[in-house]
């Protein structure tokens, strides 16, 4: 499983978040991707993912030049992480969720009370991050952790969640980073949009690779023209 890529042009790290934070990819793999670019351009459609990994993204990503722009859906730790960023944009038809950090434990009493007190250190340091960054009171965030709170792009831009609202559409970055190339042979801007579809995918696992393979050769066979 991914939830990002990275690449690079001209020192600057462009970062594409498009899965479940954690999941697959640890956020010690994300850090080591950006190397030591000190600007970092941020993609995000991300439901949420690990609360932990969320907070590393958002430490590591206030230490850089980071803008951030919300192509989607951006909940949880999603937004926790790129709290971090200097200047956030979304697009006009994000959505953006507020929540408490959640957890999945089995055990003993004590066992239940550990993980209790960790998810309430975890979701004050929540609070204190969008807070810090929005410049709302402390309470007033706390209201909105607590009764799990999705905000529309121009609610989010009221509250100073995002900074900015962009209209047109937004590229992810691994087709930013190759767009330029203006040889003769260079890939389409389709080519590109959907290599980037694709790769979001990671490993396909399927029943008949031969069957499946068939049908993707008669969709390319009826979908696919060469440019001209």
């Amino acid at each position: 499983m991914t939830w990002f890529d990275i690449r690079h042009k001209n020192g600057v790290a462009l970062a594409n978040i498009f899965g479940e934070i954690g999941v697959g990819q640890t956020a010690e793999e994300f850090i080591d991707g950006l190397q030591d670019a000190q600007k970092v351009e941020l993609r995000i459609d991300c439901p949420g993912g690990d609360s932990n990994c969320g907070i590393k993204l958002h430490d590591a990503l206030l230490k850089r030049n980071t803008s951030a722009t919300i192509t989607g859906r951006c909940g949880s730790s999603g937004l926790i992480a790129i709290m971090g960023a200097k200047n956030i944009a979304c697009i006009s038809t994000a959505r953006i969720l507020v929540h408490q950090p959640v957890n999945f434990v089995l055990g003993n009493a004590s066992q239940l009370r550990f993980n209790a007190d960790r998810l309430d250190g975890i979701c004050t340091r929540f609070e204190q991050i969008i807070s810090s960054r929005t410049k709302q009171p402390l309470g007033r965030v706390r209201e909105w952790v607590g009764a799990e709170t999705c905000f529309s792009a121009a609610e989010a831009l009221a509250v100073g969640l995002v900074d900015e609202i962009i209209t047109e559409p937004v590229m992810p970055p691994a087709v930013i980073a190759a767009s330029d190339d203006t040889r003769p042979d260079a890939d389409t801007e389709n080519e590109l949009l959907f290599t980037a579809w694709l790769s979001a995918f990671g490993k396909l696992q399927v029943r008949n690779r031969d069957k499946f393979t068939r049908n993707l050769a008669d969709w390319v066979n009826q979908n696919v023209a060469e440019h001209e």
